[in-house]
C-alpha cells in the first residue's frame, strides 16, 4: 500500500485560520446564514470564540457539525434580531456562554459592551 497526505486543510475567515475543512464549512454556512439574515452585524470575535469553543471541546467529546448545523440554522431563520439567535447542539451544551454574549450585544458590530469571562479556558493557536 502507498499512502500519503498531499495536502494539509487550511481555510481562512476574516483572518481567522482554520485546519480542519468540517469546522471551516460549517463556519462558512453559519455566518453566510447570520449575513443573509440580518446583514453583517457580527464584530471578528465571534469567529475567534467559536473557533476556540470547538477546539478546545474537540478535547473532550466527538463534535458533528451538521447536528450543530441542523440546531441552529433554524433559531437564526426564526429570529427577529441578531440578538435572538442562539447556537445549539442537542448533545453538547457548550454554547451557553457564546449565546450570553449574542444576547447582551457583545459581538454586535458598534457595541462596547464588555464581557469579563470568570473561569477563561486555555487557548492556542
Amino acid at each position: 500500500m502507498k499512502a500519503q497526505i498531499t495536502s494539509k486543510f487550511k481555510g481562512i475567515i476574516n483572518g481567522i485560520i482554520f485546519t480542519r475543512q468540517d469546522e471551516y464549512e460549517f463556519m462558512v454556512k453559519i455566518l453566510k446564514t447570520i449575513e443573509k439574515r440580518f446583514g453583517c452585524c457580527y464584530k471578528d470575535v465571534l469567529i475567534k470564540d467559536l473557533h476556540k469553543k470547538f477546539k478546545n471541546a474537540k478535547k473532550y467529546v466527538e463534535l458533528n457539525y451538521d447536528e450543530i448545523e441542523i440546531d441552529t440554522i433554524p433559531n437564526i431563520l426564526e429570529a427577529k434580531d441578531f440578538s435572538e439567535i442562539e447556537f445549539e447542539d442537542s448533545n453538547w451544551s457548550g454554547f451557553d456562554k457564546i449565546n450570553e454574549k449574542i444576547k447582551i450585544g457583545y459581538y454586535t458590530i458598534g457595541s462596547n459592551i464588555e464581557y469579563v469571562e470568570e473561569d477563561e479556558e486555555e487557548y492556542e493557536d
